[in-house]
């Protein structure tokens, strides 16, 4: 008994040891981490040959690939026999190929949208119902900052298979906004309050031209379109100062906003 006792004291010492060895290697390790990211982040802005799209993804494979590393460390700390560890999961991911061919598919698709750049980060794109700006693009999904100011993470495949809007030429981002009137509200008025509102932003580019015209036929009213150019990161300030002044504007000139109506007949 007191031999079984003996060796019980000495595995939960032996325990203890490998546990406390293996929590002060996870926080070195984060720690280590989160500096070398830090790091490799104030290196790569200082170079101007690679753009922000390029940095975040390098940053973001890096990130990865050093969480790997160290949680490979702590299981060798424990005395678990890595190689075996590799090897049965080579053998599990060749038998769960279909189970893991989405995340393969998005970090594949990370690569394709790196190297063909049908957007950066920074443009302001459109996808299914997301309107939003680009704020990174990592290993696995792209995340963007929306119009209702909601952090929208998209998986990559999905971008590189379905259609995406990229709003960005040359450095200049293309705004349009729409706006209903009446049927009874005179079209010339409600174009040149649109184009006042225009006129009144500074944040709106004068070249090329901001333009506005009738766009819809609808049930209830009309609908005008107003297309003109700004700078990427003056979107949402602009956006919100044209949908709050346009309404204004028409307050002020009598121009009718359409709503559905129901008639009740009895």
């Amino acid at each position: 008994m007191e031999q079984f006792t003996q060796q019980l004291n000495d595995f939960l010492f032996k325990l203890s040891n490998k546990l406390l060895l293996v929590v002060i290697i996870l926080a070195a390790g984060i720690i280590f981490v989160k500096i070398t990211t830090k790091a490799i982040k104030k290196l790569l802005r200082k170079s101007d040959r690679i753009d922000h799209t390029t940095k975040t993804f390098i940053v973001s494979v890096i990130r990865v690939a050093l969480y790997f590393i160290l949680a490979v460390t702590m299981l060798a700390t424990v005395g678990i026999n890595v190689t075996s560890i590799f090897t049965a999961l080579g053998a599990a991911i060749i038998t769960a190929g279909f189970a893991i061919q989405d995340t393969l598919a998005n970090f594949v698709s990370g690569l394709i949208i790196l190297i063909t750049r049908p957007f950066c980060a920074g443009d302001m794109i459109e996808f299914q119902d997301e309107i939003g700006k680009v704020q990174s693009i990592n290993v696995f999904y792209t995340t963007l900052y929306s119009l209702e100011d909601r952090i929208v993470k998209i998986p990559n495949s999905s971008l590189t298979k379905n259609n995406v809007t990229n709003r960005v030429v040359d450095g200049k981002l293309r705004m349009f906004l729409r706006y209903n009137a009446s049927y009874d509200d005179d079209i010339d008025l409600v174009k040149n309050v649109i184009l006042k509102q225009i006129s009144l932003c500074d944040k709106i580019l004068s070249e090329p031209a901001p333009a506005v015209c009738l766009s819809k036929h609808l049930e209830s009213g009309v609908e005008y379109l107003a297309k003109f150019w700004i700078e990427p990161d003056d979107y949402f300030t602009v956006y919100y100062f044209m949908q709050e002044n346009v309404k204004r504007g028409f307050d002020e000139n009598g121009i009718t906003i359409p709503y559905p109506h129901l008639v009740v007949n009895k």
